[in-house]
């Protein structure tokens, strides 16, 4: 197995509920005492799960101020800019 191949089978995320394959630029991070609630501790959730366990769209203030939000995810970044 090449080193190029290695690192893409480590950097497949799946989503906890809905066992999708989750790109890193879709990943999210919200207030820890939001992950604490409605998480899944160490594992991981797509927003759309995560916003169903929620029962509500994420706003602005539900993410944490971070690269991924503010620079990656298009979906947090339009969050942040409403």
């Amino acid at each position: 197995m090449d080193s190029k191949n290695s690192i893409s089978s480590m950097a497949k995320i799946f989503c906890n509920d809905c066992k999708i394959s989750m790109p890193a630029k879709k990943g999210f991070m919200v207030l820890n005492e939001l992950w604490e609630k409605f998480g899944v501790g160490k594992n991981h959730l797509c927003m759309d799960c995560f916003e169903k366990r929620l029962n509500r769209k994420l706003t602005k203030d539900d993410l944490t101020k971070c690269f991924l939000n503010e620079n990656v995810n298009p979906d947090t970044i339009k969050i942040l800019q409403t």
